[in-house]
């Protein structure tokens, strides 16, 4: 179909080539609406109808001002477009708040409030956050956590301007598989069936609760189980050696770096676990329940809205014994090994869902 005959479709994303999982979803956003839209990706130092998009210099705070202010005066030229924005302070017919909201973020993050103060990212986050969600026709998070925080935050925007759309997957990637495929897998990778073998999967090493990571595995060391965790993403590795050398776990963890088929990680793992201080909802973890991994991580990330007996596990962030209950549940665990059946995830979680949901907003514009 010629694409001068179609609805014109903008994607917003400040940072486009990326590893993080935002940028993973604008790119399959702009695949897949494709089919529906002439659709076409926003994002820092894009050249496009004779204007380059802002965004690329200075420090962050004021990279993302100079994107913000570029892009809405690029959208206000478009008339007719269609905007799926993922950014604060670019509004849109829909503003996808995967990001969270800010000023909740602010509060797991600083426990120093001169820190909190001097960051003029707390100033001008909340400030962009709020044009988007005020100007835009639709507000979609993509959990009931973000959902109810964006209440919380906005309470003068009725509540029918906000939906939950949960994130969607390449149901042809991340797929369980047969236990054949599985033993040639974790021949490729060297990952033993001895091992109770854990899952570290992202970047911002901090904020996912790497180091709490290392802590359960100390845990199930000391009670005499045989444990392996395997990190992928981009970090301090360094400084995670020196932890993981204080609590004698060094053999045991195992850094691996970006992966490009991290789903072959989870169809072999027993648990993933990320006790994130703050997620909107973790494409990694619905990608890893989608392969058969278990999940465990925190209640203050929105994925854990999937988890239940059968999968893994959820606790909150803030129990004090959080790593004691996790070690636990492990140890519990690894006596059977069983599995779970994740074949339904396809229909409840698939990619053509979370589509299908967003063009049924798209289409009522």
């Amino acid at each position: 179909m010629n694409n001068s005959n179609r609805k014109k479709l903008f994607i917003v994303r400040r940072e486009s080539g990326g590893i993080g999982g935002a940028e993973k979803v604008a790119h399959r956003f702009v695949k897949a609406f494709s089919k529906h839209f002439d659709t076409e990706l926003i994002h820092a130092g894009k050249s496009i109808n004779g204007m380059r998009i802002q965004g690329t210099k200075g420090p962050s705070w004021l990279r993302c001002l100079r994107f913000a202010k570029s892009t809405r005066k690029f959208l206000k030229k478009q008339e007719g477009a269609l905007v799926l924005s993922m950014e604060r302070g670019v509004p849109g017919t829909i503003y996808r708040a995967g990001d969270g909201v800010h000023l909740v973020w602010q509060k797991y993050k600083y426990s120093n409030g001169l820190r909190k103060t001097l960051n003029p990212m707390n100033i001008i986050l909340p400030s962009l956050e709020k044009i988007s969600v005020e100007k835009s026709q639709f507000v979609v998070a993509n959990s009931k956590l973000i959902q109810n925080q964006l209440h919380i935050h906005y309470p003068e925007i009725p509540e029918d301007k906000f939906s939950v759309i949960y994130n969607g997957y390449d149901t042809t990637i991340f797929r369980q598989v047969k236990e054949q495929e599985k033993s040639e897998l974790r021949q490729k990778w060297n990952i033993s069936n001895d091992n109770l073998n854990l899952l570290f999967s992202g970047s911002g090493w901090d904020r996912k609760g790497l180091s709490l990571v290392f802590e359960i595995a100390s845990k199930l060391s000391t009670r005499g189980l045989a444990v392996k965790v395997w990190i992928g993403g981009r970090g301090n590795k360094e400084e995670y050696k020196s932890i993981a050398l204080k609590l004698g776990i060094t053999t045991k963890v195992e850094f691996l770096g970006p992966l490009e088929n991290i789903q072959e990680l989870y169809q072999t793992c027993d648990y993933m676990i990320l006790p994130t201080k703050y997620d909107a909802f973790s494409n990694s973890c619905l990608e890893a329940l989608s392969c058969g991994c278990r999940v465990i991580t925190t209640n203050q990330n929105g994925a854990s809205e999937l988890i239940n007996e059968s999968n893994g596990l959820a606790i909150d962030y803030h129990e004090s014994n959080y790593c004691e209950k996790a070690a636990d549940h492990l140890a519990s665990y690894s006596k059977n090994k069983s599995t779970f059946d994740s074949r339904d995830y396809e229909n409840f979680y698939g990619e053509d869902r979370e589509i299908n949901q967003y063009f049924k907003l798209l289409n009522l514009a």
